[in-house]
């Protein structure tokens, strides 16, 4: 039987070297739809993919890819929100990043000024 190398590179490492790709075409992909255009003030997902002209669960499932990654959306000028109720790590100081930090999903309804079904 052969024996494996032992490998001394964190998989932090390893999981940025290929997510990065990934999220370089996202933020590509949000500039060639001109996404980003859409989202200087809370929007919702259907309303995002009215105005660019794309399948609305299509866009939402891209906005969420998205909105991940917080610094990008701060430099795109993209109003931003942590959503603190389904995240695991527990904020690790993003509220300084972040204009909003959710608590509830019901705090997103009242951003956008939504009625509670």
């Amino acid at each position: 039987m052969k024996i494996l190398p032992e490998v001394n590179v964190s998989f932090g490492d390893l999981y940025r070297m290929v997510v990065e790709p990934v999220r370089s075409r996202l933020l590509l992909t949000g500039i060639e739809l001109k996404v980003f255009n859409q989202l200087s003030e809370p929007r919702s997902a259907d309303a995002v993919a009215q105005a660019i002209g794309t399948h609305p669960i299509n866009t939402r499932v891209f906005l969420d890819s998205l909105s991940r990654d917080i610094p990008a959306g701060r430099a795109l000028g993209m109003v931003t929100a942590y959503a603190e109720y389904g995240d695991r790590n527990l904020r690790e100081g993003r509220e300084r990043e972040v204009d909003y930090v959710l608590e509830d999903i019901r705090e997103l309804m009242e951003l956008w000024d939504l009625p509670m079904v």
